[in-house]
């Protein structure tokens, strides 16, 4: 690889002008240190030079979850010039003073980070925002997460205005309090044109700023608990900008069939949508037809209570086009016995990791079906609580060499006895398969709830 130049970073670092390259070359010596943790990399600085530089190009994550120690953590990360810190996890550690972001925002390292994660600070505010804003160290920054930290329109207006938030492609602001004042600042921001990821969820936005938003050129939009209604859906499923989405969320937001129609049937959402969470609004079985029909790409589907029917939900379990479906959920959609016939005989459902079949009507029958099926085979996660499944059922699942992959499996608040739950315990395809059995009324384990 011949000689390399190294200029330290700080003055009481050792001077080396040079290093010739060890029996491995500089691409293998990454390749090593890409999987080691960030305290074995700093132990690379004294193996010889060609490491010790090497070890300073390396990208690091830092995690700094629920941290007791956090100030006097970012106060030792401010020495660490030399360091290639690229993602920052503060989340999670209470943080209320802008102090602590400031020190962020001012380092050296700052200049390197692309990814900071500071959700579930709940008294951070705006504060924290204005400081990232204004920070010139923090241009390279595209990710920037902060979930549930008391955010309003002024902070996102901050970011919105920044020059130096114009790489930002990924920002999570859920559960925060913005309105249309912050999404339209953040629509009509010549500094955001990068952005294509954004979750506002659980925000009061409303239908005029989805509309803003259908205008994007997003490739991934969360907006669940927004206001959206049918008017939002429309104005979503219109948009010639949406042709490029792949993941898009919009449960909880009191969307009815007209919407639901307009925005499904839509040839810019069909087109290469994967994900799509559309539960707890009125999709009707008209809607999950269309799904069924339309939509080839989909690797992830939640239509929780949504109205579907058993002749939708069939319709989709039935459906070629569902043969990547990864993740399928269907809780409380009053699903029966023929549901649960159709969905363990489909072919098409090979590919299936996590099945979510909560609150409906299935009983020993549909469950026998399903722990019966071979196409079902590669499940790892499964749930069928409150399903009135008794013995007969819980029998069927145990006994099954087809959940053998199960690591988790819900039955809770079914109506199988001490019986059912000793064979699903000792069951040789479970012994490394959490089981939850929580609120089966007939278990002799079961407490009732204390009544106040």
């Amino acid at each position: 690889m011949g000689q390399r130049s190294l200029v330290p970073e700080s003055d009481n670092q050792r001077q080396w002008s040079s290093y010739t390259p060890s029996c491995f070359s500089d691409d293998v010596c990454l390749y090593i240190m890409s999987f080691m943790e960030f305290n074995n990399i700093k132990t690379c600085f004294l193996v010889c030079k060609q490491w010790n530089f090497n070890a300073t190009t390396i990208p690091i994550s830092l995690s700094y979850q629920h941290c007791n120690e956090l100030e006097n953590r970012l106060k030792l990360m401010s020495k660490c010039k030399q360091w290639n810190i690229t993602s920052l996890d503060l989340s999670s550690n209470s943080i209320k003073k802008t102090n602590m972001i400031e020190k962020i925002a001012n380092s050296d390292y700052s200049s390197h980070l692309t990814k900071l994660n500071l959700d579930n600070n709940e008294s951070l505010g705006d504060g924290a925002f204005l400081v990232i804003a204004k920070s010139p160290k923090l241009h390279n920054l595209q990710v920037l997460s902060a979930t549930r930290c008391s955010i309003t329109d002024m902070g996102v207006k901050a970011l919105a205005r920044s020059a130096n938030m114009s790489n930002l492609r990924e920002l999570c602001l859920y559960g925060n309090y913005i309105s249309h004042q912050g999404v339209r600042a953040l629509c009509t921001s010549s500094f955001m044109s990068q952005l294509q990821v954004l979750d506002i969820g659980k925000s009061i936005i409303g239908q005029e700023s989805v509309e803003l938003l259908s205008k994007g050129n997003f490739t991934e939009l969360r907006l669940s608990c927004c206001y959206v209604e049918n008017v939002g859906a429309i104005s979503i499923g219109k948009s010639p900008q949406m042709r490029n989405l792949r993941v898009l969320d919009l449960e909880s937001n009191s969307i009815g069939q007209v919407g639901a129609l307009a925005l499904v049937g839509s040839e810019y959402i069909q087109t290469k949508v994967t994900s799509l969470n559309f539960s707890k609004n009125s999709l009707g079985k008209s809607g999950a037809m269309t799904i069924a029909e339309n939509m080839s790409n989909l690797t992830y589907l939640s239509l929780d209570e949504t109205k579907i029917q058993e002749k939708g939900a069939i319709s989709i379990v039935t459906s070629s086009n569902m043969r990547n479906l990864t993740i399928l959920s269907m809780r409380n959609n009053s699903l029966g016995t023929e549901f649960a016939s159709k969905l363990s005989s489909s072919h098409y459902l090979t590919q299936l990791k996590e099945l979510n079949l909560h609150s409906n009507m299935l009983g020993d029958a549909g469950v026998t079906s399903i722990a019966s099926s071979e196409h079902l085979k590669n499940l790892i996660k499964l749930d069928l609580g409150l399903n009135k499944v008794g013995d007969d059922g819980a029998y069927s699942i145990a006994s099954s060499s087809y959940m053998s992959n199960l690591t988790e499996l819900e039955l809770s608040c079914n109506d199988f006895t001490d019986s059912g739950e000793v064979a699903l315990k000792q069951s040789k395809y479970f012994q490394k398969t959490s089981i939850r059995t929580f609120g089966c009324k007939k278990l002799s384990s079961y407490l009732p709830p204390l009544s106040h």
